[in-house]
């Protein structure tokens, strides 16, 4: 079968080369020496001296038609919230760990015929970036490959990953699996975030409904904030009505925030409502003068 997919093309590149030692004739014309016919490098040859390029076929198991019609599917899972009984998702504890476990799995369905240089697009969202892939043959990309649906989004990452190993492609029923580790340190705030994995070819696909997987990842917040304040002296005695800069004093009050929970809250904002004077028995107002704090 002849192969118009992909043929292999071999490209040829030569020159002349003087030889150190050559046989050399006289050319003698009219009873006279004319010439020599050694080499000369420095000559004009009659033809240029050009590349060969020439394409080879190769079968290729893609039917009498020579198209390879190829028919990925592809799953994503993250085990850690995955409920074992019944395989409902479960939301994520910001904080209870820094990174997430996402396992793809890719596979040509039976029935189908080869596919030629598949490969998996790995959308995350803004705030989540990778760690560490367990797989030798993924970098990051500046456009979502094969996911021709999808419009670019500031802050998102996108992922490629060549499958297919040695063979150069996935045979019907056979399945690659590719596992990444994702770090969650940079999330801050959003309840759910979707995590898009999309499957592609050099083949023609026959269904693309089922190479898209988007994973929606439910986060769960709990924080708790308290504070706590006292003053640095219990109880003021003020008996003389005509202070003088002499016996001014200064209330001081020290407040303490504490957060409780493993999820990382980004701020805290603390009123304190101060009064600005103070009312003696007789109806006498103390002023405070100045508010300071550290």
């Amino acid at each position: 079968k002849s192969n118009n997919f992909q043929p292999l093309r071999v490209t040829v590149n030569y020159a002349l080369k003087e030889e150190k030692k050559n046989k050399s004739q006289v050319i003698v014309s009219g009873g006279k020496v004319t010439g020599y016919d050694n080499f000369c490098k420095r000559c004009p040859t009659t033809k240029p001296i050009l590349p060969l390029t020439k394409e080879y076929p190769f079968a290729h198991d893609c039917g009498d038609d020579n198209i390879c019609r190829a028919d990925l599917i592809v799953n994503g899972d993250i085990p850690i919230l995955s409920e074992p009984s019944d395989g409902k998702a479960v939301p994520f504890l910001v904080g209870s760990h820094e990174d997430l476990e996402l396992t793809v799995t890719v596979q040509n369905k039976k029935g189908a015929e080869k596919s030629y240089k598949p490969y998996i697009t790995v959308i995350l969202p803004s705030g989540i970036d990778t760690q560490q892939i367990h797989h030798g043959e993924c970098d990051k990309v500046d456009s979502p490959e094969g996911c021709n649906f999808h419009d670019k989004v500031s802050g998102q990452i996108y992922i490629r990953c060549d499958v297919g190993g040695v063979n150069g492609g996935l045979m019907p029923e056979e399945e690659e699996i590719v596992e990444m580790s994702l770090d969650l340190t940079n999330l801050h705030g959003s309840p759910v975030e979707n995590i898009t994995i999309c499957a592609a070819s050099a083949s023609e696909e026959v269904n693309n409904t089922d190479n898209l997987k988007s994973i929606p990842v439910h986060f769960k917040y709990i924080a708790d904030i308290t504070i706590t304040g006292k003053a640095e002296t219990e109880q003021f005695n003020f008996i003389d009505k005509k202070a003088t800069a002499d016996n001014l004093f200064d209330l001081n009050h020290i407040y303490e925030v504490q957060k409780f929970g493993v999820s990382p809250v980004e701020e805290v904002k603390i009123e304190i409502f101060v009064p600005y004077a103070i009312e003696d028995f007789n109806g006498n107002f103390i002023e405070f003068l100045t508010l300071k704090y550290e």
